[in-house]
């Protein structure tokens, strides 16, 4: 898809004025946010006072399902957690792929943390998590069924089976798969015991982590659902540094579960979050391998790197 004009742009901002609380437009500007494989973001500002991002989905018959979800997660969670969300557009009639507009937050990432960071976290996340749900999965489709991590694994396995069968000929990769599979079965009770689920951000990494002064706003929803919380627990920080994750072990990682299960109790949580931590680490080596070969930063070999000697380490 071609970047759209400012005029587009602003064809699609006059459609939606009511919804984005817009009395006047008379100047439309965008810009680049970013882009990823699935979604491009796209800085829009109105009369240079307004300021929107248009995240528009680049997968097609894929992005209606998880723009619909994103949005309607967006709705669902408490107020200044997410940015806001004003307008789902499916129809594909002033771009040629669905797009929403969001709230545009303004933060800081952070590259270290210190502990007011890891407390302004720990608050968020817990509000994020206080409303608690007897069934799980896309907030538009729950379940009673078991949650089923085991089943999750397999599910994710067989993705990258069969779109991407070249990274299981991978010796390391072969020889890791059983043990950590073994792993996740022996640990699976934790999570089909499950009873009460909560919003998952679930890529609340510290790249998706934005720092306005004293609080803390999440950005990218694309993977939230209704589920287990330990998984945010996990994203933040891993027994390993990556170019996503920051190290997060011993003292450290013992007072930030601490200060979290002290606003939200949940006994097994320190076991869920290992067994997320490894399922991510998994599954997260063989996507950065894909994008190995236009790796210009480093960041995505420093990665592979870090996970696979975690990996061969505690399971080889």
């Amino acid at each position: 898809m071609e970047f759209p004009s400012n005029d587009m742009v602003a064809a699609m901002i006059g459609q939606h004025c009511a919804a984005l609380g817009l009395e006047q437009v008379d100047q439309v500007e965008a810009a680049l946010l970013g882009q990823g494989e699935a979604n491009r973001n796209i800085l829009v500002s109105v009369n240079r006072a307004h300021h929107f991002n248009l995240r528009i989905g680049l997968r097609n018959e894929e992005s209606l399902r998880t723009l619909q979800s994103e949005f309607a997660m967006l709705r669902a969670i408490p107020a200044e957690i997410g940015p806001r969300a004003f307008v789902a557009d499916l129809s594909r009639t002033h771009f040629s792929h669905p797009y929403i507009v969001l709230e545009y937050i303004d933060g800081a990432v952070k590259a270290s943390w210190d502990t007011d960071d890891f407390q302004a976290h720990t608050r968020t996340l817990a509000r994020l998590h206080q409303r608690k749900f007897d069934r799980h999965g896309a907030i538009n489709q729950l379940t009673d069924a078991p949650y089923d991590f085991l089943h999750r694994f397999d599910v994710a396995l067989h993705y990258w089976q069969n779109n991407y069968p070249y990274l299981l000929d991978i010796p390391v990769v072969q020889r890791l798969l059983p043990p950590i599979r073994h792993f996740v079965a022996a640990h699976n009770a934790l999570f089909t015991n499950m009873r009460r689920f909560t919003v998952a951000h679930g890529d609340a990494h510290p790249l998706n982590i934005l720092f306005q002064d004293d609080r803390v706003r999440y950005i990218d929803w694309e993977w939230a659902e209704i589920g287990d919380p330990a998984c945010d627990l996990a994203m933040l920080g891993w027994d390993v540094r990556t170019a996503w994750q920051i190290e997060l072990t011993g003292e450290r990682l013992d007072r930030f579960l601490d200060a979290y299960l002290a606003l939200e109790p949940d006994h097994t949580l320190r076991q869920r979050r290992d067994v997320w931590m490894v399922f991510k680490m998994c599954f997260d080596q063989m996507y950065h391998r894909t994008q190995l070969a236009n790796d210009p930063t480093g960041k995505q070999a420093y990665t592979v790197q870090q996970i696979e000697a975690y990996l061969t380490h505690r399971f080889l």
